[in-house]
């Protein structure tokens, strides 16, 4: 939500970038559902996956994202599983 809002008062010109690469955490699948079977312990095993080799050739093993200019501006990355996980499921 916080990157929307700096997004939105952004200057608008023709010198500022309209679309931006934003800071991202690199995290597999299984990483996100092991810390989300760590908070909901009563529900673990609710979500599964299974690991699809096609997909994980194409987007398992690309390299970290470099994101200086971003950055600069004021986007943020969630910095870690735990914030990750609640932002995405606040209800802000």
């Amino acid at each position: 939500m916080d990157n929307l809002i700096i997004a939105a008062e952004l200057p608008h010109s023709d010198e500022t970038a309209r679309a931006w690469l934003l800071p991202a955490l690199s995290l597999s699948v299984g990483q996100v559902v092991d810390y989300l079977a760590t908070m909901y312990p009563k529900n673990k095993g609710i979500i599964i996956f299974d690991p699809d080799p096609n997909l994980e050739c194409d987007f398992g093993h690309l390299p970290p994202i470099h994101t200086p200019c971003a950055i600069k501006v004021g986007f943020r990355s969630d910095d870690n599983i735990a914030n990750l996980i609640s932002n995405t499921l606040s209800t802000k």
